[in-house]
C-alpha cells in the first residue's frame, strides 16, 4: 500500500571489453521481449536504463545504426497501453511499410549472420506485403538471397533470417538489398 510497482525493460548491453558482461540486443528483440514481460505484470512504471554509451549499444536515442527504430517501437507500446490505434509518424510516407531491418555490422568467420525483419504497426488496416532480403557484394552482384517474408502491416511481426558466415567468407563487405512488394508496387532499398 502506498508504494509503486516498477519493472525494467532494456535495449541490451554489449561490452566488448568485459567477457560475459553482455545482454545482446538481438536486433530489437531484447527491448520488445522485456517490454512485453514488464507490461504483462501491469506495473505503475517501467524503468528503461540508458547509459548512452555507443560502445555498449545501450541508448534508445537515434544513432546512425538504429536511426528511429527504438522510437517507433516505444511509440507502438505507448499507443498500445493507451488503447490508441496505430498511426504513422508525422511526415511518414504511408506507402512505405514501417519495417525495421537489424543486423550486426561486423562478424568473424564461424559466426552466423542473423537478420531481424520487424514490422511495427502504423495502421490497424490488415494489409499484406512481402519483403525479400539479399546481400550483394561491392559490385552489386547477389551473394546471398533469402526467401521472401510475408507481413501484415497491422501486426507487430518479426522474421529472422540466418546464414553461416562460411557461405560468404570470400566477400569482406556485403551490402543489404531490401525489396518490398506492397499494393502491387515493388520498391528497392
Amino acid at each position: 500500500k502506498g508504494k509503486y510497482f516498477a519493472l525494467t525493460a532494456r535495449v541490451g548491453k554489449e561490452n566488448c571489453a568485459r567477457i560475459g558482461y553482455n545482454l545482446s540486443s538481438y536486433g530489437t528483440e531484447t527491448l520488445r521481449l522485456s517490454m512485453e514481460a514488464a507490461l504483462s505484470a501491469d506495473p505503475d512504471l517501467i524503468i528503461i536504463p540508458e547509459w548512452d554509451e555507443q560502445n555498449e549499444n545501450t541508448s534508445l536515442r537515434p544513432t546512425l545504426c538504429n536511426s528511429f527504430a527504438y522510437k517507433r517501437i516505444m511509440r507502438y507500446y505507448t499507443g498500445r497501453t493507451r488503447r490508441e490505434a496505430p498511426a504513422p509518424l508525422p511526415g511518414d510516407d504511408v506507402a512505405v511499410p514501417n519495417l525495421i531491418v537489424s543486423f550486426r555490422k561486423t562478424m568473424v568467420l564461424g559466426e552466423r549472420l542473423n537478420v531481424e525483419l520487424l514490422n511495427v504497426p502504423d495502421t490497424d488496416r490488415k494489409e499484406a506485403y512481402t519483403v525479400r532480403l539479399a546481400l550483394k557484394d561491392v559490385d552489386g552482384r547477389e551473394v546471398i538471397a533469402f526467401p521472401e517474408a510475408a507481413f501484415n502491416a497491422a501486426d507487430l511481426q518479426e522474421h529472422r533470417l540466418t546464414a553461416p558466415s562460411e557461405d560468404f567468407s570470400a566477400h569482406p563487405v556485403l551490402l543489404p538489398s531490401v525489396t518490398v512488394s506492397r499494393r502491387g508496387k515493388v520498391s528497392r532499398y
